[in-house]
Order: structure tokens, then C-alpha cells, then sequence
């Protein structure tokens, strides 16, 4: 498996294979285009669009596979994050699965599942967890879906951020706990009335 740790120190040569086997790889599905920006510079954008059926026939399904490069100092490219993102047209679902910094912590896998018309350019749902995915699995997953004619099952993911304020008791009432006895009494003098 490929993963972001191992998309390290790519020669500009193996940046551009990578680039070029994934179109190859990704035309067996579909229509494609396909860009490399920035090659000149010290950042590096591989862009992948996906269009399925194609052939002229009606789209069912868009993807859009985004993997940024920075340049090392040794002048040698490293991916510093990705999208990679699945819309199926006629049940108005997006799947996405990414990999890039959020506050406070870098390079956080996620995903975004949820009903949509379009892949945003932004992000708009909220962050859910998820492993991370090389881009040929991401992939897999997506045509897994379509040829199956199923939607994301977007009850499978979590929340990313884990809510570990302590909202209420189990019998319904809102505690503020200050230490374990106030919080004894307080469920003792609820229990006797």
C-alpha cells in the first residue's frame, strides 16, 4: 500500500510516472482529464477528473482526485495532502476521503460523507473519521459503489472530534462536576424526590 509516508522524496520522474499511471489507470472507467501544474515551481498540483460512465453516454458518477507536492530542499517532490472525492449524479451522494492539515494537528486522514449535487471546492460537511487512503484504494471504493449502484452508507463514519463534555446524567438531569462527591450528592438528592 501506498500511503502519504511513502510519497516522499518522488524525483520529478517518478512524480510524472505516478501521474501518468494513474491516467492510464483511471481511463479504463471512464473519461478523463488530467493536469499537472506547477512542475516549475516549489509547489505541485496533480489533478485527476473523472467522468462515468463517458463515451459520450450520460454522466453517473464524477471523481476528482487532487494530490498536492511541495519541493524538499533537496529539490526532490513530498505530498503534503490530498483529496480525493466521489459524486454519484443520480442518488445526490458525496464521499470523500482526504488527508491535509486541520487546527492544531497536520496531516489528519478524513472523510465527508453526505447528500450533494456537487464536489465543493471547500469544505462544507463535517470532518469524519476515517483511515487514510492511497488514492488507487479511494478509487476501488468509489467504483465499488457505482458498478454496485448503492450510495455512500454515510452511517458507517464517526464524528472526527470526539464531544467529551459531560452534557447530562443518565437519568436526565445537567451536572457540573467539581469533584466526585458533589457529583454523588447531587444524583442521591435527585433519586429522593
Amino acid at each position: 500500500m501506498t500511503t502519504s509516508r511513502s510519497l516522499v522524496n518522488l524525483t520529478d520522474s517518478q512524480v510524472r510516472s505516478r501521474f501518468e499511471g494513474l491516467v492510464r489507470h483511471l481511463d479504463h472507467w471512464g473519461d478523463v482529464v488530467a493536469s499537472d501544474e506547477g512542475r516549475n515551481h516549489d509547489r505541485r498540483l496533480l489533478t485527476w477528473g473523472l467522468v462515468a460512465p463517458g463515451g459520450g453516454l450520460s454522466p453517473e458518477v464524477r471523481a476528482r482526485y487532487r494530490e498536492y507536492f511541495r519541493m524538499t530542499s533537496g529539490g526532490d517532490w513530498e505530498l503534503i495532502k490530498h483529496t480525493y472525492e466521489y459524486l454519484d449524479i443520480g442518488r445526490g451522494s458525496r464521499l470523500a476521503f482526504h488527508l491535509h492539515d486541520l487546527p492544531g494537528r497536520t496531516q489528519v486522514p478524513h472523510a465527508h460523507c453526505e447528500s450533494a449535487s456537487d464536489i465543493p471546492e471547500a469544505e462544507r460537511s463535517p470532518h469524519l473519521r476515517s483511515t487514510e487512503y492511497e488514492l488507487r484504494e479511494a478509487h476501488h471504493e468509489f467504483m465499488t459503489l457505482y458498478a454496485s449502484e448503492r450510495a455512500p452508507d454515510c452511517s458507517r463514519f464517526l464524528p472526527l472530534e470526539i464531544d467529551r463534555r459531560l452534557r447530562s446524567s443518565p437519568i436526565g438531569l445537567r451536572i457540573d462536576v467539581t469533584n466526585i462527591a458533589d457529583a454523588i450528592e447531587k444524583l442521591e438528592g435527585s433519586e429522593a424526590r
